[in-house]
């Protein structure tokens, strides 16, 4: 800084030339009112011709975007790896804290490495049960509003039906003893509240994940009623006095819970109204949910290729010869298990049962107590086909478009006639063909009274409207390209 009579360049020995800016705010001292700070002048490399570009290598992977799309995009891969992993890290999980409860009970030492060994393992299997439950979801979505269009395939059902096997086995998986003695502690009077703590954790996730999929693991009503049966069989094979709580209680409480799901139709997964010599001298296995009268409405042509492959997997397991009792055989059974916690409360005894499966149980009683009670309370016709199971008829036609044109009116009617030769007929509605666009309905049942005489003008007179439903529906409505149309209540067709 040479003040305001400094050089505006100067040239060093080794030919450095430096430039020098005049400024107000930098100066030495020597004069107040001017000074010079250094002016930097640098050149930016560039090429004086066209610049070509670089050849991209074709090995390169594109960088891909993290959108919803990519990261649930589920493959057969995803699952078997997870399953992998998810399996190797509660036997280890298991294994360890068996080891560390015994370790702590003979030194009453717990190693910090070893505890935060164990929760990486239970952070594993947690994370592991999250993914599974979100891809189920997301592959067999439970809301027929979100049923995927792009179609199923035969590769994911068999890995749900491996998350289901894995997932039953690690409710049903003995677990170390971890209460020796009261409030959680070893005799020694050392504290193994952190591996209680663990252990819960996972088996919480694992019930979340089993309940939240329950839909997929059992797609079918029998297939549902068929698991309750034989998990009740199972509780009562086991010897009383020889184990304090039974291992299947968690796998029973977590199916007992699944059936509480609004979701759930109770009056078609158990039967309730039906009548026992007929429910008795036709016990159906796992392999009549084959047949179309067997499945519910939205069952068969919802997932059809998971609905097979659970019954084939269900009826492999059993060999073919799973109990199916009644309803009031379930309901004796369901009692006892209620009933048997406070029948030991009050002799003074030890509460055997898990606390979450006498309340599972309660609630699902409760449900089908509110099941019998809108039966009893409603009126005969009032209520959806009498508590029965509702069957669909045959498409009428034999082959459909899949380029979505089929003619769904036009403003033209279409008259279905056709007889019954019963009385206890009921039509509870009409499915329909839908297509890409928004269509308005109008669906009438009428009955020909036979009047109207011989004069031909007076021939539409012969045909009473029975019952009438208005509406609109969309794409979303459809399931399969198929929409359901339900009267407000179901039509008897011959009294």
């Amino acid at each position: 800084d040479c003040g305001s009579s400094g050089q505006s360049m100067v040239t060093t020995e080794d030919q450095v030339i430096f430039y020098f800016k005049s400024s107000k705010k930098s100066n030495n001292g020597t004069d107040v009112n001017a000074g010079q700070i250094p002016q930097l002048l640098y050149r930016i490399m560039a090429h004086e011709g066209p610049v070509t570009p670089r050849p991209v290598h074709e090995s390169t992977e594109a960088i891909p975007i993290l959108s919803k799309s990519f990261f649930m995009s589920v493959r057969n891969d995803v699952f078997q790896s997870l399953l992998d992993l998810l399996g190797w890290a509660w036997s280890t999980l298991r294994s360890c804290v068996g080891e560390q409860v015994s370790h702590v009970g003979s030194t009453g030492a717990s190693p910090t490495v070893a505890m935060l060994d164990l929760q990486r393992l239970v952070y594993i299997c947690c994370a592991c049960l999250r993914l599974l439950r979100i891809y189920i979801n997301e592959v067999y979505p439970n809301s027929v509003r979100t049923l995927r269009s792009n179609g199923e395939k035969g590769c994911l059902a068999e890995s749900v039906a491996d998350v289901r096997g894995l997932l039953r086995q690690m409710l049903s998986d003995p677990i170390p003893s971890l209460y020796p003695s009261r409030k959680g502690k070893m005799r020694n009077g050392r504290d193994t509240g952190p591996l209680t703590r663990m252990v819960v954790s996972v088996l919480d996730e694992c019930h979340k994940t089993f309940v939240s999929c329950f839909h997929a693991f059992y797609p079918t009503g029998q297939l549902k009623w068929a698991c309750l049966c034989d998990l009740l069989q199972s509780r009562d094979v086991v010897t009383k006095g020889m184990e304090e709580t039974r291992d299947s209680d968690r796998l029973l409480s977590a199916v007992l819970a699944s059936l509480c799901s609004p979701t759930v139709k109770l009056r078609a997964t158990c039967p309730i109204l039906t009548d026992p010599d007929a429910e008795v001298a036709h016990r159906p296995s796992p392999a009549d949910n084959a047949a179309l009268s067997t499945l519910q409405p939205g069952d068969l042509y919802r997932y059809p290729l998971l609905v097979e492959h659970m019954t084939y997997k269900t009826h492999q397991v059993d060999n073919g010869v799973g109990v199916v009792w009644t309803f009031r055989e379930v309901l004796d059974r369901l009692l006892g298990v209620a009933c048997g916690s406070v029948r030991q409360a009050l002799r003074g005894e030890r509460v055997t049962p898990l606390p979450a499966l006498v309340h599972n149980t309660c609630l699902l009683m409760a449900a089908t107590v509110a099941e019998l009670s809108a039966e009893t309370n409603s009126a005969e016709g009032e209520v959806p086909a009498g508590g029965r199971v509702l069957h669909i008829t045959p498409s009428r036609f034999t082959r459909t478009s899949q380029s979505r044109t089929w003619n769904t009116g036009n403003g033209s009617p279409d008259a279905i006639c056709f007889a019954v030769d019963r009385p206890g007929i009921v039509i509870a509605g009409v499915c329909v063909y839908g297509g890409v666009g928004t269509y308005d309905y109008e669906v009438e049942v009428m009955d020909e009274s036979g009047g109207g005489g011989q004069d031909p003008s007076h021939t539409l007179e012969r045909w009473n409207v029975m019952e009438m439903a208005r509406g609109t529906f969309g794409p979303d409505d459809s399931v399969a390209d198929i929409v359901e149309i339900k009267f407000e209540r179901p039509v008897p067709i011959k009294v």
